[in-house]
């Protein structure tokens, strides 16, 4: 650094020995003093005169603060005096206290003064109406300096229990926002060394002495530490100031040093002991506007600096406002879709015009800067401040700073013309938190998290997990500044190295790791903006990855999503290799999720009516290449933000907003008919009834039918640490019913409807939820028990408010019957129970409806539910097998596609689940002549289907005498009860006849025709149909046949006839007897407890 040279400044006696304070005015026009005399000066800037001194003022002045038009001084005897600058007259007293005043800090608009005396409260006085005053009392001992955000929406105060205290003024009763601890040293209010928190110009974070001699720079939106100003002083620090532009950060000290930092680097630029060496420095301020500081001492003198910055450093404080000095500045990460700030509220402008160059024989450029243009050129100096040798350029010419602007928008007048561009939703990772301090979360699961620590150089990155019995936590050095990874359970099987069940299950861990695996079965792989990593333990980095940055990664049990700026989608396997990439959409992108061979992917789409793009979702299932929901909208209030999106532990998409609403994406597997729905609204909770408490709530999972969260407290948005604990709640949909009432003297017992209301539409849409998982996997026996039950759960709460409307009253009758009707139990169990609860309460007619209601459930007669659209797709599948196996060649169609399709339809009644058994279609290929009309004579003419079950006809058109041509109706339920060859009546009984699809064709009361070739066998005799303990059987004897080609079996019992069925199903489970030398060996079980039975009783299992 080059040495300065520069005369030593004296100093200005002001005021006698003692404290002396000093402030400018916000125009920088004035600069008031005030010291231990009853003197206030008040000096003109740029002027050598004497000061104005008013002396009606108090005695021991120790505050002062300036508007433009008045000052405030504040004095040990409590008073506070306001004072104006247009007469130097005392004008007010705002306010008096009964212990001395220790500091003033004055609002940006000058329409508030905040006060800190002894007196453990902070009084906020409004300086137009004194009467207006607000009080801080949060302190438990005296605040020793105040400091006004630059909005004036914010209050610093630090106490003398080395504590600040961060007030938010936005509401009319200031509120406490943040304590800021560990952070400035406990001083007395009289101590000379500084412990003021002053904010950065910018607003976003603060700046105070430590008890280490240092300045630390504090965030205001989570109270962290930022970037540190070390190494400088060798005693306490007495004052600091901020540049007007934030570009530098400006200390004294007791040790005689004045120091001058630089604020992006911390570091210091001038600390000559020449230049800078003043002693007993207690006070320091910036000139508004000018390269101009000045500073007050303990001894009474007050020095005015010109020029304080060496004009080697001059150049910073021209520069516009600079940003505070985080570790990592939000404002330097901005996602991929993020747009560039603009420049002073205007968008970049393409410089049509550039700046004149001169030519290479110009003759400035011949003379350089010493020729003509030099100083010796600039002859007309201005010495009368008349303004007309002003604005000259580099070629010795006027400028055009007094025309408009050359883009044709007035800079005064930019709002007008600037372009509208929509709000955008803006990129973000599931699970991960920005930076606070030096640290972040870069996933957050029910399996474990993953943070890293910012060491300057490097990273650390720390895995742990909750589960500690099988996976074992582990950290590793970080070089290459990764920052966002995802953690996913993997199941491997026994043929890949694992050895006992412990190894059985592995963790993957998808991250930016440039090294091998960590532990057994740990595959690591890392991303960053611009670079897939290692993946799988293999090195992978491909070179278009280098083009984009990647806002989000997932990572699912089956590959490996990453999303790009580009808006490109890229899927790999778990291995690294590339399986597919296409470009997404909806763009600019957001984020994505991923569950087995699912993927779901977010972007932007088209703008609302509040200005906002629209956000669009897309699921597909990777494997199979088929998408499930394209460009749909995801169900967001106006200005409401998605916080987080993952799939549950059973697979289905859920998504929590800024609202705090968690919804779930119903019949998402079914192209067209998915729906948004709410599980829970945070802010209905119980817990916040009271309005007592102010929480929110961090997003972790959905599993075991709860809401998994963190809850953060104090306004904090984000977890930090340590780890908070996990939280659960209990889905509630809000359902919009009446309130509960309270129970009074003659009514002891609460409304439950409500509540029973809510239960009722949450079990419903649990099942719902596991049908549909159910329809598109291969369902488990615990899956089955689970569907069972909720079925249960679901007649359980509608059973409960039954009840509830019995005990109502009479009049309640009509919805009661309803309620019944809604039942899912075909069995009569539920429906006989909530017979009984009527005839409790002596409702005789309804409970007579409640039987009929059983009786046309018991007959058939009763409309079937309406089956979930995943069985209504099932349906069309197994229309279209048969349909793809015809072959209509219209004379002589081959009737080879019927056991085939007949094979199909009976697997799947063999699985169905809604508690009934699909009967089979008797397969016909008969002239329209002899089959029994159903339409008009000049329509389509069908052949019926009189075995029952699923329906398949035949259409034929008459009047053109066209080929023969399969058709095939919707298909058909029938209950356990109707069997084929029955004698129904269809007039009795139109329930039988009702279709899959919801239309409708009566049944005849006799089977005429014979079976088709390997088709069922026909039963021509009538039967009727009976009920015994919850058997079905015939009761004139005739039994259950089978209807698989070929099979003559025929059984006595519908159960029977089930479990012989799977014989005939090769997807039915079977369980073997592995027992050397046992004559079963080799041969089928078709019920789990037969196996072990004959285990038990033959091999003495």
């Amino acid at each position: 650094m080059a040495a300065v040279t520069q005369p030593r400044l004296r100093g200005r006696p002001a005021h006698p020995a003692g404290p002396t304070f000093l402030t400018y005015t916000p125009n920088g026009r004035k600069l008031i003093t005030a010291g231990s005399n009853n003197v206030i000066r008040v000096y003109t800037t740029g002027s050598d005169g004497e000061p104005t001194n008013i002396d009606d003022c108090q005695e021991n002045n120790t505050a002062v603060a300036a508007s433009n038009d008045f000052f405030i001084t504040g004095s040990e005897d409590g008073t506070v005096c306001m004072y104006s600058l247009e007469t130097n007259q005392y004008e007010k007293m705002l306010t008096r206290c009964s212990l001395p005043i220790r500091d003033i800090a004055l609002s940006p608009d000058g329409h508030w003064a905040a006060v800190a005396s002894d007196e453990l409260t902070v009084k906020i006085v409004n300086t137009d109406d004194t009467d207006r005053i607000l009080f801080l009392r949060d302190q438990p001992k005296p605040t020793k300096h105040l400091s006004f955000h630059p909005s004036g929406s914010y209050l610093a105060a630090s106490c003398t229990n080395g504590i600040v205290y961060i007030y938010s003024l936005s509401t009319e009763q200031p509120e406490l926002v943040r304590k800021v601890e560990n952070l400035i040293r406990a001083l007395e209010t009289d101590a000379e060394p500084s412990s003021k928190a002053i904010w950065h110009p910018d607003g976003r974070a603060f700046a105070a002495p430590t008890a280490t001699r240092d300045i630390a720079v504090v965030s205001r939106g989570d109270g962290e530490r930022q970037r540190t100003f070390s190494g400088g002083h060798m005693g306490d620090i007495t004052a600091l100031t901020w540049s007007p532009n934030g570009a530098l950060l400006m200390t004294a000290g007791a040790d005689r040093k004045i120091l001058l930092w630089e604020t992006q680097t911390q570091k210091v630029l001038a600390r000559q002991e020449t230049l800078y060496d003043y002693a007993n420095v207690i006070n320091l301020v910036w000139h508004p506007h000018e390269n101009m500081a000045s500073f007050a001492t303990s001894d009474g003198e007050v020095y005015i600096y010109a020029d304080f910055v060496t004009p080697e450093f001059a150049p910073l404080l021209e520069k516009t406002l600079q940003p505070a000095p985080f570790i990592h500045d939000p404002l330097g990460e901005t996602s991929g879709n993020a747009r560039r700030p603009t420049t002073n509220g205007a968008k970049d402008i393409l410089d049509v015009r550039s700046i004149r160059r001169g030519t290479p024989d110009s003759l400035d450029e011949i003379l350089g800067s010493e020729g003509e243009g030099g100083e010796e050129d600039d002859f007309v100096i201005d010495d009368d401040g008349a303004g007309y040798a002003l604005g000259v350029n580099g070629f010795g010419k006027r400028s055009i700073g007094h025309l408009d602007n050359i883009n044709g928008v007035d800079p005064k007048r930019r709002a007008t013309y600037q372009t509208w561009s929509p709000r955008i939703h803006q990129a973000f990772q599931p699970g991960s938190t920005p930076w606070r301090g030096n640290r972040k979360y870069l996933c957050l699961n029910l399996i474990g998290f993953v943070w890293t620590v910012d060491q300057d150089t490097h990273h650390t990155v720390t895995v742990e997990f909750y589960d500690r019995e099988y996976h074992r936590d582990f950290h590793f050095t970080d070089p290459y500044l990764y920052d966002k990874a995802c953690l996913s359970m993997l199941k491997f099987s026994e043929d890949i190295g694992a050895t006992n069940d412990a190894q059985m299950t592995a963790v993957r861990c998808f991250l930016v790791l440039p090294q091998a695996a960590i532990q057994p079965w740990c595959s690591i792989a890392l991303t960053r903006p611009g670079l897939l990593g290692r993946i799988g333990g293999h090195s992978y980095q491909p070179e278009k990855m280098l083009l984009a940055s990647v806002p989000s990664i997932s990572l699912s049990d089956s590959y490996i999503f990453v999303t790009t700026t580009a808006n490109y989608v890229r899927v790999y396997t778990l291995y690294g290799t590339p399986f597919r990439v296409y470009r997404q959409k909806s763009s600019p992108t957001v984020t994505c999720a991923s569950w087995r061979d699912y993927v779901l992917t977010m972007g932007n789409g088209p703008v609302g009516a509040d200005g906002s793009t629209k956000l669009l979702y897309t699921i597909e299932n990777v494997r199979r290449d088929e998408v499930c929901q394209s460009e749909d909208v995801v169900a967001l209030e106006d200005g409401t933000e998605i916080k987080s999106v993952f799939f549950s532990d059973t697979g289905d998409p859920c998504i929590y907003d800024s609202t705090g609403v968690l919804l779930v994406l119903q019949h998402w597997r079914i192209p067209g008919q998915a729906r948004w729905v709410p599980l829970l609204d945070t802010k209905l909770l119980d817990r916040l009834a009271s309005g007592r408490k102010e929480e929110t709530y961090w997003p972790v999972a959905v599993a075991q039918d709860k809401f998994h969260c963190i809850i953060l407290k104090g306004g904090d948005k984000y977890p930090y640490f340590p780890r908070p604990l996990l939280s659960e709640f209990d889905f509630k949909i809000p359902v919009a019913s009446a309130e509960p009432r309270k129970a009074d003297a003659e009514d002891a017992i609460p409304n439950e409807g409500p509540r029973l209301e809510e239960s009722f539409v949450r079990s419903s849409l649990n099942l719902s939820l596991m049908e549909d998982l159910l329809s598109a996997t291969t369902a488990t026996h615990a899956q089955r028990a689970d569907l069972a039950r909720q079925e249960i759960e679901v007649d359980k709460a509608l059973l409960q408010l039954l009840n509830v409307e019995c005990r109502e009253g009479e009049e309640r009758g009509m919805k009661a019957l309803e309620i019944v009707s809604l039942m899912k139990d075909r069995t009569g169990k539920m429906i006989e129970a909530a017979g009984k609860v009527a005839g409790r309460y002596g409702r005789t007619v309804l409970e007579d409806k409640i039987r009929e209601l059983a009786e046309r459930r018991l007959v058939g007669m009763d409309d079937e539910p309406r089956a979930s659209p995943a069985r209504a797709l099932s349906a069309h599948a197994l229309q279209r097998v048969a349909v793809m196996d015809f072959q209509p060649d219209g004379s002589n169609p081959d009737l080879s596609w019927q056991t085939h399709a007949w094979e199909t339809m009976q697997g799947a009644a063999a699985a169905d689940g809604l508690g009934h058994r699909l009967r089979l279609p008797e397969i016909k290929n008969r002239p329209v002549s002899e089959s029994h009309s159903i339409g008009g004579s000049n329509a389509s003419q069908h052949t019926e289907n009189r075995s029952g079950g699923y329906g398949i006809t035949h259409r034929n058109n008459v009047n053109t005498g066209g080929p023969l041509w399969p058709q095939y109706a919707p298909f058909e339920f029938l209950p356990r009860t109707a069997v084929a060859g029955q004698s129904l009546d269809p007039h009795a009984l139109p329930g039988l006849g009702t279709h899959f699809m919801g239309t409708s064709v009566p049944y005849e009361q006799h089977i005429e025709n014979p079976a088709p070739p390997g088709g069922p066998p026909a039963v021509s005799s009538p039967a009727t149909v009976s009920e015994t303990a919850g058997q079905h059987s015939l009761n004139n004897g005739q039994r259950f046949p089978c209807l698989y080609p070929g099979c003559a079996r025929t059984f006595g019992r519908s159960a029977d006839l089930d479990r012989h069925f799977k014989k005939h199903v090769p997807s039915a489970a079977k369980f073997y007897c592995h027992e050397i030398g046992c004559k079963f060996n080799g041969k089928p079980f078709y019920r789990r407890d037969k196996l072990r039975s004959h285990e038990r009783n033959m091999h003495g299992k």
